[in-house]
């Protein structure tokens, strides 16, 4: 594994599982209640 691609795991991974809980319901309302 090349650091390009190491990195790219890094950033991308927590991207999705943003992401994935902004498009979730569960996800919308942990986030409202963190605000």
């Amino acid at each position: 594994m090349d650091a390009a691609t190491g990195v790219l795991l890094m950033i991308g991974i927590p991207a999705l599982i943003f992401l994935i809980f902004l498009y979730t319901p569960a996800g919308k309302r942990w986030l409202k209640k963190d605000q």
